[in-house]
């Protein structure tokens, strides 16, 4: 099964093997790094940043965030069946980051949004451990982790906020510095430029 989506910096059309989800390449026309999305983009929603969260005071806060950094935002969408929203984000040097959303709730009925951005798959134990050494000096706030999916060996980091916390300066940690430093950290370690 193929996703098939169109390049954010020039709209050229590609249909990538689902396998390659999360995977960042350069497109074939304008030689930007992009990443694969999660799923086609028929099967997205996009919306203008007011209607994600039940709270309007934090679709407001949402909106604003959107347009106060249209310049490094190149799209975003959301999910319904997952309850998640996605944005493809603009990181230095011609590339970008993709990072996902969701609302989960805890034991104690607290509901926090989280956010991750794939790094990518490690598979030696040098750039285990240089990826793991980075990281250390990556927390810029105390939710901000990284981690590993097992069965893949793929990292991600991600970061989490309890929604009642949320602010303008909680959406940007969340997007604009967390996909920075997930560019980063695929630059540094990875040495990712394309599949």
């Amino acid at each position: 099964m193929n996703i098939e989506f169109k390049c954010p910096f020039c709209d050229n059309e590609m249909s990538v093997d689902s396998a390659r989800k999360g995977h960042r390449g350069k497109c074939p026309r304008c030689n930007h790094i992009i990443t694969v999305p999660e799923q086609s983009e028929s099967e997205m929603e996009f919306f203008d940043g007011n209607n994600f969260f039940e709270d309007g005071h934090l679709n407001k806060l949402f909106a604003q965030f959107l347009e106060d950094n249209e310049d490094e935002i190149i799209s975003q969408q959301i999910n319904r069946k997952e309850s998640s929203m996605y944005l493809h984000i603009r990181t230095p040097g011609g590339r970008s980051q993709l990072v996902k959303f969701g609302i989960w709730t805890d034991e104690d009925d607290e509901k926090y949004l989280a956010a991750l951005s794939v790094i990518g798959e490690v598979t030696n134990s040098d750039d285990f451990f240089k990826l793991l050494g980075l990281s250390v000096g990556a927390s810029a706030f105390p939710t901000f982790a990284l981690r590993l999916n097992e069965g893949s060996k793929t990292f991600f980091l991600n970061c989490a906020y309890r929604l009642k916390d949320i602010d303008h300066k909680a959406f940007h940690d969340m997007t604009i510095k967390l996909a920075r430093r997930a560019d980063a950290f695929e630059r540094e370690v990875l040495g990712v430029d394309e599949y």
